[in-house]
């Protein structure tokens, strides 16, 4: 064995050849010698589930397939085993597994043929796997996945790529081959790729992309306002402080008059104390006074209930910024355990209109600049957002709401490229009352339709909205919520949708409820204090008292459309409900219809010639605080 021609991988080092490989589909042969160093994880072989995504080292990396029907193969090695696994979109299952001892140097091949893996060991046939329930095909990737941290640490020599599955006697002449052979597509032992790991080397660097050994520094700057309420600030400062793959890592904390010991723990934890009273607070201030005071070439914006997936989570996205030509990074998020359907299908709905659902994005000015397609392509977000701290520090933030969308707006206009990934998330996500909905559709709306220079038309005098509003409330709280109690469960989720759906259309077919005094809405565990008392405000202004006026406003159709989003989001996740998915749904309801209230009020206050004090107190009361 020429000691010139060893591979050695030891620090994090990935390899990665042209992706034509990925074209050798169900029959292929991967071929090395092998001294791996670690322990792996030896699962049960699965035909699906995510089994292989924990506890191995791969030295040929599955590659995802981008496509459901595609998968990449990949091999993982270690001191006690071999793991064959293959991954793409929800897949990462092992299709073989086998436990030996490998201490010295030893030949593997892995023979697919007719989707199916093969194991030799020096030239033996051991076992075969599972058939693919996929089209497998040959990855492009050595050295491990780093979205994963699987990283293969050992020595390899002779490492091949077949076109075709090799037979048991062409594996017992494996020291007779050369790299002309017919169908030899991959060898590492000519190909220039594979020089970085080559043991003859002096150049060896922990990370492929970096061009010299200097590590990055960040600053990390964090709005707080009684940040220990939010139980997970504390492991968010111990995980911000583990990072991996920096010179310098600050943390600065501009705090807004937090009266718990937010401050305190933040001292604790030797961080940059900036304070402002509460009145000053700003989502654009507050991030910019933080930002004056940052000492590094990078600067991470997050929230104080955000939590790394990590610890070289932030490196991640320091990479792509790096080696993508980006000047910022936005990551997907992972709902907390404790997040509702609501906020889940949300977030789903909103990651699947930038298309980051389950692909990393590049946005650049789009070629045609309507609001859809600046709003899809200039997407920032504050939950986590890495930025070269340069650049920043020319734009800055300048909105008092929506300012990380303003400011990508302004980068991309400008002609610079952002990045939105979903192979890296953070961990976040919010339990709020359906008030705080109420607000925030209301502030969203308001300040959206600004941003874009748009032009509302509302043409719902106030009293119908009034009106609407109060009908919409009975909708919810009698009919459907009476339909809901009883449903059995569980129930298939097909099943429910239906349901729901033929309750809310025979409800367009309703006349206007009856009372002549005000509602009284405390028997309604569903309502927050805040929301029960606007609801009492609005059903004082209720004017049909008389039977049989039927039902002619907007904000059926409006909760009809966006509970159709959570429909959709119900039945990709779930094929049955149970008793506690019924529950969340009906506080769900309450939630569209809170956020359809402040969207329409929104629309009413942009639209109207004429505001009356009525109006501006509303408006007054829905925009603070968000």
């Amino acid at each position: 064995m020429n000691n010139d021609e060893k591979l050695l991988f030891k620090k994090n080092q990935i390899v990665t050849i042209s992706s034509t490989i990925n074209k050798l589909k169900e029959n292929f042969t991967y071929e090395f010698w092998v001294k791996p160093v670690n322990k792996i994880m030896l699962p049960k072989e699965a035909e699906r589930g995510l089994n292989g995504s924990l506890g191995q080292s791969y030295l040929i990396a599955p590659s995802h397939g981008m496509q459901k029907i595609n998968a990449g193969v990949g091999v993982s090695v270690g001191t006690n085993g071999i793991v064959v696994a293959e991954h793409t979109y929800k897949y990462f299952p092992v299709t073989l597994v086998y436990q030996t001892e490998i201490n010295n140097w030893t030949h593997i091949a892995i023979v697919y043929q007719n989707k199916t893996p093969s194991l030799y060991l020096n030239g033996k046939y051991i076992k075969s796997g599972l058939t693919s329930t996929k089209i497998p095909f040959a990855s492009n990737q050595f050295g491990g996945i780093e979205n994963y941290d699987l990283y293969f640490k050992g020595e390899v020599y002779d490492l091949r790529i077949w076109d075709h599955p090799r037979t048991n006697l062409q594996l017992i002449r494996n020291q007779a081959v050369t790299t002309n052979e017919t169908g030899l597509i991959i060898s590492s032992k000519k190909n220039p790729v594979f020089d970085q790991l080559r043991t003859k080397s002096s150049t060896l660097l922990p990370f492929k992309h970096l061009k010299n050994n200097k590590k990055p520094s960040v600053s990390v700057v964090i709005p707080t306002y009684n940040a220990m309420s939010e139980y997970v600030f504390e492991d968010l400062l111990k995980s911000l402080q583990k990072q991996k793959g920096f010179e310098k890592i600050e943390i600065i904390i501009v705090d807004s008059g937090s009266i718990d010991s937010t401050v305190s723990k933040a001292k604790e934890y030797g961080l940059k104390i900036i304070k402002i009273s509460n009145d000053k607070f700003s989502h654009s201030y507050s991030r910019n006074l933080g930002a004056s005071f940052a000492s590094h070439e990078y600067i991470l914006f997050t929230v104080q209930d955000a939590l790394p997936s990590s610890d070289t989570w932030l490196f991640k996205l320091y990479k792509v910024i790096e080696e993508r030509q980006v000047v910022a990074v936005s990551c997907s998020e992972i709902p907390r355990e404790d997040a509702d359907i609501y906020y889940r299908a949300c977030m789903w709905n909103h990651f699947k209109f930038l298309g980051v659902l389950e692909n990393d994005m590049i946005f650049e000015k789009p070629k045609t600049s309507t609001p859809i397609n600046l709003r899809k392509n200039a997407n920032l977000s504050n939950v986590a957002c890495l930025m070269k701290t340069n650049i920043f520090r020319k734009y800055r933030f300048r909105a008092k709401y929506a300012e990380d969308l303003e400011l990508g707006l302004r980068l991309v206009k400008d002609g610079y490229k952002l990045a939105f990934t979903s192979s890296i998330k953070v961990i976040h996500s919010h339990l709020r009352q359906p008030y705080y909905f109420l607000k925030r559709g209301y502030v969203d709306r308001i300040y959206l339709a600004k941003l874009f220079s748009e032009n509302v038309r509302y043409k719902v005098e106030i009293q119908e909205l009034y009106d609407d509003i109060v009908f919409n409330y009975f909708i919810i709280s009698k009919l459907i919520e009476r339909e809901l109690q009883e449903i059995k469960t569980p129930i298939k989720t097909k099943r429910f949708i239906e349901l729901m759906q033929n309750q809310l259309q025979k409800a367009n077919q309703l006349s206007y409820p009856i009372f002549h005094h005000t509602y009284n809405f405390n028997n309604d565990n569903n309502l927050d204090p805040s929301f029960r008392l606007f609801l009492e405000k609005i059903s004082n202004k209720y004017s049909k008292k008389y039977p049989n006026i039927p039902y002619k406003g907007q904000l059926l159709n409006s909760n009809i459309s966006f509970l159709n989003i959570i429909f959709r989001f119900l039945e990709e996740k779930y094929e049955v409900l149970n008793e506690r998915n019924l529950k969340e749904f009906i506080v769900c309801m309450y939630k569209v219809y809170a956020q359809i209230i402040g969207v329409s009020f929104a629309n009413y206050y942009l639209g109207s010639n004429k505001l009356n004090q009525e109006i501006i107190s509303i408006n007054t009361e829905l925009m603070g605080g968000v």
